[in-house]
């Protein structure tokens, strides 16, 4: 016991490693890499370390207190980026626009611009062209505006504005501006700006006073001190920059406060003076746009950029400013401004929490955690997820986890909840402990606006913008001109989502036109947040009542991932309209496989990947200023037209929205776009392969169409083109030389004569083959199939193993099972002691594989024992032989109760030195076994004690049998030729005979069974009547077997001569000269065979095997001679009879003549039916809506002149009429699932018709509860 502990300790520890991983990668997989030379799309993939230029104008940004360059290369340390800053001695336009191009050409991954000029604002419109992602930083709004671009900035009107209101407060209302200017100022866009915002307080435009970095610097202050000491203005505002700040307030402290009130304003913090300033003059203001965060932003912003593939925010002003600097703050945010916290994150003992429900799988919370979990590594962090239970967590978890978390000492928590209980107390804790929370709501909506001041709280949200994507949604119906949209919704318990309410109002803005407008009711639909079958059934009930009222939706809008899975299942399993447009998000893997196949029509894309990241960022930059503008600006979700564009392919790189990239150092999509290889080409997008370019054209990487390779000068370094044109050069040559054509010419005639002659000749032989089937085609080896291949080799019985369940042992020599005969039981219950089929001992029979009916190796009946018969059945000697005919059992009967003689139980098979115990009393039992051919289960059975002799006769028969096929027939395998005997290979059937099955109780058969066993009997019988075969002859309830499949197949037809050579001699012999149709040389013989004998009767016959057969034989198909063996004369009408008996098996499920065999013997009842027409007892008539067509059918099949009896085809039509469980499948199997789809549409319509009665009867009671009133009243 020790050492298994020891083992079991060892191998957890071998697993601890991996099981870390798991935890610290929040089960984010890795990325599979594609084959051959595929190159990614997505940069991160595709190079160790991306390359950002950025490219901004010289004099602002020297004179920042700190630069953002700094900050920029700080930001970029952390996410692993390399920073290519330019500068020169002096910038201009054109050097900033020749410095974009040359990194456009250098491939740089993203630019961060400034925009001060027209000649930067071209150069930045030929990045776009090159799809080079763009940032604008700093200045450059109304440019950045116009190319759509995302910016990092303040808004300098609004900066002008803000410190002009704060003069103007304090009753300034003549400022005079100053600004230290340079050659080719690049500063004069944003200084005009200002001025604007000051002009829009004052109503009138300041005076700017410039001074430039050349003049002498105490003329200007000089100069400044005079315009101040007159009485022209009252106020001064250095309109920025730290040269600007320091030139102004050197001038002020040279003034005397107590002379003149003085107003001082400025932009930017200065490095000199600042204090003595505020310290000295009682109303000083400045504008702060935090320099060090608006250089760091745009590298964050970026690299989520480039690792999505879209911006999270479009064509949006992310401000970093303005913030009013006071004489309360300015020491706060000049620390804030110095303090390069970038640089010293504490990494290893930072913890996030995340309270977020739902976060396994293809979700829109795990793309968030794979966000966090990207930003967090990069910094060091750890973030640890909360287990929360439902789809959108229960309030008391969630505040249980936030306290957990808060209590544990995390930096910060992230939490989705819009439950105000959850959201209040969050922000208590928040406030307790501060510590910096971040919060989106359960349908990605703002929890807290209105609540907290988000530009200077620890609390903050992420949210999307729904005006902006309610109004491209709305667009876009508008452009797809929808005229039956519908939109689904989901909600909770205690809130709702309004994103199709508001979808509705903007759609019904842009379309102006009410007449065309759906309702609201039809519009709008919402579902309940539960399970996804509860979601199933009552998006089927919204669509079932829209179509009641004629409402065929051409549109599905949703942006809830569980309605798109439910939309999703009803479309792959066709319950939706195929032509209506699906309008959905695409964050999940799920969402862009719909968009890629076409089952979604229109995507927009909720970057909650991005989500994720900025939560983590906010945290990040929680103590870098107590005002954090940028916050609160929501995130947008822009239509998607593609996913891959055209020169690519998209490659599914793991099972997850987003998985690591093959260097494990980033978390990139999962869905991924390589671009297509050399000489391969793709000119539409969302494709999954390129097409290789025509002979003759190549093609770069990347491509969207080929080019020829004649001219192009690509093409002389183009292996493909070389390889080509080599080729047409050969072909060239080929077709000069002529000489080789009219040789080539006679090659192929020569060939093609040889290959018509082989054809001939082939045919010729397959022929004959199939004319007279060869020996060894049927012939097989009783050893060979009783010794199992070793995929069987555990589950053959032992040989030791009696069928009967007898406790005597056979021998090996003699095969692994041997049967018990089959037998009568006194009265009318009969016992057939040979196993149906296929049972084995319950106790000691090992499974087996099923055969062809879908057998497995579990299945019961390879498991269950063979019926056992009591300790006196058993012979002493499992050797001694039975026979065929009827066998009774050993215990003492009376005559009267079995109606047989001692001399009934003659054998009717030769009892010659085949037999060693020739004159034993107890009589050699047939054996019967399952073996195994081709690794198959059979049935092998013994047929008789003589070695069968090989004629034309038999050959003929036995090819007969082998080419017969069909489904509803036991297929015959082979015979085995032994010397003690001979035996019939058949199809292995595991449910046993049609008779065990019927007179079983404990199998109860609905209607749907007995019709799917009664067309099966009909198919079967079809097919030999209209075989050569031409009928079966001796047609019972035993000789029909039942498979896996519970199908029905018929067994013992055909070899009638086969069989009649096992009977003994001189039986055959005496009967022979009675029945002269008995001769084995009255037969039908193939063509190539002599004939037959003339004087000989035309009508065959065959002995009945069994004594109980008589009872489903039609009555004047039989001869009976003295020594009481019978004779049938088969014919289709014959067997319309059998069938019959059969058929009224199945339906009363008792054997035939039950009753009058518990009296009288078997032969009794025959001659009942032979002489009174006796039928047999039928199931009542007023039982079911099907017994009495049935008995009709019956009635019809048992009429005494066979020339009334229908044919199988007119049974078959007869029973279609009346089985109304025909779907269309032979398998009772298939059936039944069709018949319980049509009952659950059934109920549908069932519920709906109650209700609309209910809803009617309701009207009625309303109206009469209305006029009693009235009545009341009115006395």
């Amino acid at each position: 016991m020790h050492w298994i502990l020891l083992c079991f300790i060892t191998l957890l520890l071998s697993l601890t490693p991996s099981s870390f991983a798991d935890i610290t990668n929040n089960g984010i997989p890795n990325c599979t890499v594609p084959s051959g030379n595929a190159v990614n799309l997505n940069p991160v993939a595709a190079q160790d370390q991306l390359r950002f230029a950025v490219i901004a104008h010289y004099s602002i940004l020297s004179t920042f207190f700190h630069s953002p360059e700094q900050a920029a290369r700080d930001a970029a340390a952390i996410v692993n980026v390399d920073i290519e800053w330019q500068r020169h001695v002096i910038n201009t336009g054109e050097t900033m626009a020749e410095d974009i191009r040359d990194a456009v050409d250098r491939n740089v991954n993203a630019l961060i611009v400034t925009i001060p000029d027209d000649a930067v604002y071209q150069a930045v419109q030929y990045a776009m062209s090159k799809n080079v992602p763009v940032i604008v930083f700093n200045s450059g709004l109304r440019y950045a505006q116009q190319l759509g671009l995302t910016r990092v900035m303040q808004d300098d009107y609004e900066a002008g504005r803000m410190l002009a209101l704060e003069l103007y407060n304090r009753h300034y209302s003549q400022p005079l501006c100053v600004h230290v200017s340079t050659q080719n100022d690049l500063d004069l866009p944003v200084i005009n700006y200002r001025i604007e915002g000051i002009t829009s307080v004052f109503n009138s435009t300041p005076t700017l006073m410039r001074a430039y970095k050349n003049d002498n610097r105490d003329e200007a202050i000089q100069k400044i001190r005079q315009a101040l000491q007159s009485n022209q203005y009252d106020s001064i505002i250095a309109m920025g920059g730290a040269p600007t700040t320091d030139l102004m307030t050197a001038a002020m402290l040279g003034l005397d406060p107590q002379q003149k009130r003085l107003g001082i304003g400025f932009f930017d913090l200065g490095s000199n003076n600042r204090t003595e300033i505020f310290q000295k003059w009682p109303d000083v203001f400045g504008i702060s746009q935090l320099p060090y965060i608006q250089g760091a932003l745009p590298v964050f912003l970026m690299h989520l950029r480039v690792l999505t593939g879209y911006d999270p925010y479009v064509n949006r002003t992310i401000p970093t400013g303005p913030n009013l600097i006071t004489k309360d703050n300015v020491e706060k945010l000049a620390a804030y401004d110095g303090s390069r916290f970038l640089t010293t994150p504490d990494g290893g003992n930072t913890t996030i929490g995340a309270v977020i429900p739902d976060v396994q799988g293809d979700t829109y919370q795990s793309n968030i955690i794979a966000g966090m979990t990207e930003l967090a590594r990069r910094l060091g962090w750890k973030v640890q997820l909360s287990r929360e239970d439902g789809i959108y967590g229960y309030p008391d978890s969630l505040m249980r986890h936030v306290k957990q978390f808060a209590d544990a000492g995390v930096n910060g928590i992230v939490l989705q909840s819009s439950d105000r209980s959850v959201v209040d107390y969050a922000r208590n804790v928040s406030q307790q402990h501060s510590m910096p929370l971040t919060i989106f709501g359960t349908f990605y909506e703002n929890p807290v606006a209105g609540i907290v001041n988000e530009t200077t709280s620890m609390v903050n949200s992420l949210s999307y913008n729904t005006t902006r994507l309610t109004r491209s949604i709305a667009q876009v119906m508008v452009q797809d001109d929808l005229k039956t949209p519908v939109c689904f919704q989901t909600h909770t318990r205690v809130l709702n989502d309004f994103f199709c309410e508001q979808l509705y109002h903007t759609y019904q803005m842009i379309l102006n036109n009410a007449s065309s407008l759906p309702s609201k009711d039809t519009f709008i639909h919402s579902l309940n947040l539960t399970t996804s079958t509860t979601m199933e059934v009552e998006f089927e009930a919204i669509n079932a009542t829209l179509r009641a009222k004629n409402y065929v939706p051409d549109a599905y809008i949703t942006l809830s991932e569980y309605i798109f899975n439910v939309m999703d299942y009803s479309i792959l399993r066709g319950m939706m309209e195929n032509d209506s447009a699906i309008y959905i998000a695409d964050s999940l893997l799920d969402q862009k496989d719909a968009f890629l196949h076409g089952r979604a029509t229109r995507i927009w894309h909720l970057n909650m990947y991005a989500m994720g990241y900025l939560a983590i960022l906010d945290i990040l930059l929680a103590g870098s200023s107590q005002y954090r503008p940028w916050r609160v600006v929501p995130l947008d979700a822009p239509i998607a037209d593609t996913i891959c564009p055209a020169g690519t392919y998209y490659y599914q790189a793991a099972n997850f929205p987003y998985c690591f990239d093959a260097n494990h150092s980033s978390i990139i999509p999962g869905m991924q776009c390589l671009l297509c290889e050399s000489n391969t080409y793709n000119d539409v997008p969302n494709q999954a392969s390129c097409m290789p370019c025509p002979m003759g054209q190549f093609s770069m990487q990347g491509a969207t169409e080929c080019k020829s390779c004649d001219g192009d000068p690509d093409a002389d370094d183009n292996t493909y083109c070389v390889a080509y044109k080599l080729e047409q050069q050969q072909q060239a040559r080929k077709r000069n030389i002529a000489v080789f054509v009219p040789l080539s010419i006679v090659i192929f005639l020569v060939l093609a004569s040889l290959v018509a002659w082989f054809c001939w000749r082939r045919h010729k032989r397959h022929k004959f083959i199939h004319k007279q089937e060869p020996e060894n085609v049927w012939l097989l080896s009783y050893d060979e199939l009783m010794r199992p291949s070793m995929q069987h080799l555990s589950s053959v019985p032992s040989p030791s193993l009696h069928l009967s369940g007898g406790g005597t042992t056979t021998s090996p020599s003699m095969g692994p099972l041997v049967a018990s005969p089959v037998r009568w039981s006194t009265g009318s219950d009969r016992q057939f002691m040979l196993p149906p089929h296929g049972d084995a001992n319950t106790q000691e029979q090992p499974q087996r594989n099923e055969n062809r009916d879908s057998l497995n190796p579990n299945d019961p009946a390879l498991l269950t024992a063979f019926a056992s018969s009591t300790a006196n059945d058993s012979s002493e000697d499992e050797t001694i032989p039975v026979p065929v005919k009827e066998r009774l059992s050993e215990e003492p009967k009376d005559d009267n109760q079995t109606g047989y003689s001692k001399e009934e139980d003659r054998d009717y098979f030769t009892t010659t030195t085949t037999c060693p115990q020739e004159h034993s009393q107890q009589p050699k039992p047939l054996r019967r076994t399952i073996g195994f051919h081709r690794n198959l289960p059979v049935f092998v059975k013994q047929i008789g004690f003589k070695r069968l002799h090989i004629d034309a006769i038999a050959q003929h028969e036995l090819s007969l049998m082998k080419i017969a096929r069909h489904p509803k027939l036991v297929e015959f395998i082979g015979l085995c030729l032994e010397p003690e005997g001979t035996f019939i290979v058949e199809e292995y059937c595991s449910k046993g005979t049609l008779y065990d099955v019927v007179n079983n109780p404990d199998i109860g058969l609905t209607w749907i069974f007995k019709f799917s066993l009664i067309n099966d009997l009909l198919e079967g019988m079809e097919f030999l009547h209209r075989s050569k075969f031409m009928f079966h002859g001796c047609l019972t309830s035993q000789s029909c077997f039942i498979t896996g499949r519970w199908e029905l197949k018929i067994s013992d037809y055909g070899l009638a001569k086969v069989r009649q050579s096992q009977y003994d001699p001189t039986l055959m012999h005496t009967l022979g000269k009675k029945f002269p149709q008995l001769s084995r040389s009255h037969y039908m013989l193939p063509q190539h065979l002599p004939a037959s004998s003339s004087h000989e009767s035309a009508h065959p016959m065959i002995i009945v095997p069994h004594r109980e057969n008589l009872l489903w034989l039609a009555p004047e198909s039989v001869v009976c001679n003295g020594s009481n063996v019978c004779l049938t004369k088969p014919s289709r009408r014959a067997d319309a009879y059998s069938v019959g008996l059969i058929i009224n098996e199945i339906v009363s499920r008792q054997p035939p003549f039950k009753k009058q065999l518990e009296e009288i013997s078997v032969h009794d009842v025959f001659e009942q039916v032979e002489k009174d027409g006796l039928l047999p007892e039928m199931a009542p008539s007023d039982t079911d809506e099907y017994s009495a067509k049935m008995n009709m059918i019956i009635a019809e099949c048992l009429r005494r002149d066979p020339i009334a009896r229908p044919s199988m085809t007119t049974l078959r039509n007869r029973v279609k009429a009346v089985d109304p469980h025909l779907t269309g499948s032979n398998n009772v199997v298939d059936n039944l699932a069709t018949l319980l789809e049509q009952y659950a549409n059934d109920m549908e319509n069932l519920v709906r018709q109650r209700t609309a009665n209910l809803q009617q009867r309701t009207l009625e009671l309303e109206e009469e509860r209305a006029r009693t009133q009235n009545l009341l009243e009115g006395k």
